[in-house]
């Protein structure tokens, strides 16, 4: 997978997205991958669950992934295409569920203005930067060990590979 750099139009979201939010939990035993992905972010109106088909990054505020642990949330999210969540906070279950899953899932606790609806950023995941509109900025950095699975795909990528199965 190879997660370095990543560049994009992120999808701005606020605080508190629940789990039960990313996808309802109607949705959560589906075995398509892509029908799953077609409902996630559904309830915050069709405009926004359009968007997140197209994006790989989202910036949402504090305490991303809240309420139930359902890993069919970060699951849903991977579907649909996204690659990286930056937000202020994570639910610790969302975040874990994030990286098993090949999501960097990234503390930033970004200025409130700095984004505007429609403008791109450019994620350096290894050095730990963000750069929008010339400016760059700090994020947290992930330990090697998070990085490793993020780069096979998932958790259960990286234990094939160092199991030396495929």
């Amino acid at each position: 997978m190879g997660l370095l750099t990543i560049r994009g139009v992120p999808l701005l979201l606020g605080d508190n997205v629940s789990s039960d939010i990313i996808l309802q939990a109607r949705y959560s035993l589906l075995s398509d991958l892509k029908e799953m992905a077609k409902h996630v972010l559904e309830d915050l109106g069709s405009e926004i669950a359009q968007k997140i088909q197209n994006c790989s990054i989202i910036v949402a505020g504090k305490n991303f992934g809240c309420g139930t642990g359902r890993e069919a949330s970060a699951v849903a999210l991977k579907a649909a295409g996204v690659k990286v969540v930056l937000a202020r906070s994570f639910s610790r279950i969302f975040f874990r569920n994030a990286i098993n899953h090949g999501i960097a899932a990234i503390e930033w606790d970004r200025p409130d203005d700095l984004l505007k609806e429609g403008e791109s950023l450019e994620i350096s995941i290894m050095e730990g930067i963000v750069r929008v509109d010339g400016q760059s900025f700090q994020i947290k950095k992930l330990p090697p060990m998070v990085m490793n699975i993020l780069n096979a795909g998932g958790l259960i990528e990286y234990a094939r590979k160092k199991l030396g199965r495929r």
